[in-house]
């Protein structure tokens, strides 16, 4: 896990998302499935962060930057997007890293928050048919008469079928910008249940709350 800072940068920029919308009722759900910490990282209040997410899209790019952003500065930590001072050339330049590393020490930031797509996965699910009735009966009567009631199938009735989920897995790690090593990293799964930026935005907000949970800032 002790992965360089430089490492990350020169991780080749590669699709965030697809996309595609997928029509599903319901809210997107985003589950944790890994997390670690450096438990030898001395507790040191961070104060100035870059956020960079890997993305080929700069529409998602931006979006989920922006949102982090929003995020960090809504608790006073000064934040910077990468999409303000990295070029879209400069990422994908030979030389990406070094622009990075020069950014860094322009800002004086003291964390990199990297954000880069995870592998996904599919998963099919049956919905059963439904069958829709309606009844006919009488009241009690009275001396205490019993209800005689009776149902009919309403045509048509609901076929089952197969419907099939998608997921994106996303990687979201912190880097002291000072030693160039991981210091937190969480895995995430997420259900595709409407468009991109919908997704994006609970995904944000899930992860925040657990990093802003290891008071590093």
């Amino acid at each position: 896990m002790q992965r360089s800072l430089s490492k990350a940068v020169m991780h080749p920029l590669i699709m965030l998302l697809p996309a595609v919308c997928l029509a599903l009722s319901g809210c997107a759900a985003t589950k944790v499935t890994q997390v670690w910490r450096d438990e030898s990282y001395r507790p040191v209040k961070l104060k100035n962060v870059l956020v960079v997410a890997l993305a080929e899209v700069p529409t998602v790019q931006r979006e989920i930057e922006s949102r982090f952003a929003k995020q960090f500065r809504d608790r006073g930590i000064t934040v910077t997007e990468g999409f303000r001072i990295i070029s879209n050339d400069q990422r994908n330049a030979p030389d990406s890293r070094e622009v990075v590393a020069a950014k860094v020490r322009e800002l004086g930031v003291d964390a990199v928050l990297i954000i880069e797509r995870d592998s996904g996965r599919t998963e099919k699910e049956y919905i059963p048919g439904m069958t829709i009735v309606h009844g006919t009966g009488y009241g009690m009567g009275g001396g205490g008469t019993a209800v005689v009631a009776s149902s009919q199938p309403m045509a048509p009735t609901t076929q089952g079928y197969e419907h099939t989920n998608k997921f994106f897995g996303m990687q979201t790690q912190l880097y002291d910008a000072g030693t160039g090593k991981i210091i937190w990293f969480v895995r995430t799964e997420t259900r595709m249940s409407g468009p991109l930026q919908e997704e994006i935005k609970p995904y944000v907000a899930d992860v925040s709350a657990r990093l802003f949970g290891e008071r590093f800032f």
